[in-house]
């Protein structure tokens, strides 16, 4: 509602710096996103190897830090070369939601 009435009056550049911290904290997630997928991959590929630990990152990035332990500590390589883990269309889907802003700050409708 606010940014609406900013842009009637002809201010949007008054939501710049609100837009910019919005698209930094997106990238963050996606950036944190993209390493525990990574980490999930390297433990189905080495599942007695040392895990990564992500609870700083999430906490600042705002993450469930148990759900991510959980997926890459439940990731398996199935017989054809995939990995599989609980949660990984959800964070799957939550990366996609943080690559969605477009160049106005709002998210791209799906499609």
């Amino acid at each position: 509602m606010k940014s609406r009435i900013i842009e009637q009056l002809g201010q949007s550049e008054l939501m710049l710096p609100n837009l910019l911290a919005g698209a930094l904290a997106a990238n963050d997630r996606a950036k944190l996103r993209m390493s525990v997928l990574q980490a999930a991959a390297q433990h189905a590929r080495d599942p007695h190897g040392p895990a990564p630990d992500f609870v700083a990152e999430c906490g600042a990035a705002g993450i469930d830090s148990f759900a991510t332990r959980a997926l890459i500590a439940g990731a398996r390589a199935n017989g054809t070369g995939l990995i599989e883990a609980l949660g990984l269309a959800k964070l799957n889907e939550a990366l996609l939601d943080d690559s969605r802003r477009d160049d106005q700050g709002g998210w791209y409708e799906r499609q």
